[in-house]
């Protein structure tokens, strides 16, 4: 009996921107010309609010008022430098303002690997260790310390012939495994964060998605080799037809896994996903070092395919 799709093997195989301008004050006006004196010596009168205060002997003139006050406005100088009330920052300064939103976009490459013992939990059999590249495109936003990562990337599962069967069922169930699958992921990373500076922050999260299965998963039933105990799978040989195993309950008839047989899709009523779950907790380091770039390299454990590390580089626009 062969009740668990060797899908699941191959795939659990597969296992985070002014100084002030200041004004001088209203200068007097210039004095106006003197006009003759009268006879009794009258001088003339000037209107009280033109008249600049004369500082008595050993006193100050006052000092210049700032028109502006204390709200100027940031300005630009014409070195490209931005100055602010935090002091001078260049065009590039990676600080990021409080509920601002940046958008990014990039690439990013991704492997993951599955050791044997993990997968041997749950079946018998197996490649001796799961490795799975992937690599895509990704775009993004983020505000406030919070990313959202989208991405399609391309995985390839493609794996060389291994033995395999269920884990509870007889030796006898043994059959020999090929996969040529790829599967087209579409993920989303959800990452919430630390900041350690304006450069570098600790981020973790989740990342969930689907993947598309595309390619064919072969399978052959196995029976030991002529002269050869049973015990030894990695020596087993293929079945060429029912009752091609003698009377070891090798080479059955329960299915036709012989030759060039492929397993059929769910969509045409076999056992191989169309569809293939993503899903984890991840954490990442995010180095920032100017306003247009953002590297990061993270990793986690896809709880359907296994431990996944790899880096991602963005692009601010």
């Amino acid at each position: 009996m062969r009740s668990l799709s060797p899908f699941v093997a191959v795939v659990l195989s597969s296992s985070l921107m002014a100084l002030p301008v200041l004004a001088a004050g209203d200068k007097a006006p210039a004095a106006a010309d003197a006009k003759p004196a009268d006879a009794a010596g009258a001088k003339d009168a000037k209107d009280p609010k033109d008249a600049t205060p004369t500082p008595a002997a050993g006193e100050k003139p006052p000092a210049a008022v700032d028109k502006l006050g204390e709200d100027s406005p940031t300005t630009t100088n014409s070195t490209n430098t931005t100055v602010s009330a935090d002091g001078p920052t260049s065009s590039s300064d990676p600080k990021e303002v409080e509920g601002k939103t940046y958008y990014f976009v990039g690439a990013r490459y991704r492997h993951t690997f599955l050791p044997k013992w993990i997968l041997n939990l749950f079946v018998d059999g197996g490649p001796s260790v799961v490795s799975i590249p992937s690599a895509g495109i990704e775009a993004g936003f983020r505000k406030d310390g919070f990313d959202i990562i989208g991405a399609i990337s391309y995985a390839d599962y493609s794996m060389k012939e291994f033995p395999f069967k269920g884990k509870s069922e007889a030796d006898t169930a043994y059959e020999a495994v090929k996969s040529n699958l790829k599967l087209i992921n579409i993920t989303a990373d959800f990452l919430w964060g630390t900041d350690f500076s304006p450069k570098f922050a600790f981020q973790y999260g989740v990342t969930a998605g689907l993947g598309i299965v595309l390619g064919d998963l072969h399978r052959n039933q196995l029976k030991p080799a002529s002269g050869s105990a049973p015990g030894d799978p990695n020596s087993y040989v293929h079945c060429n037809g029912p009752k091609d195993g003698g009377s070891g309950g090798y080479c059955d008839d329960s299915n036709d896994h012989y030759g060039e047989y492929s397993d059929s899709s769910w969509f045409n009523g076999g056992k191989k996903p169309n569809l293939y779950p993503v899903f984890g907790p991840m954490i990442a380091f995010r180095y920032k070092p100017a306003k247009q770039f953002v590297a990061r390299l993270d990793g986690g454990f896809n709880l359907f395919t296994g431990f996944f590390f790899g880096i991602g580089l963005n692009y601010g626009i």
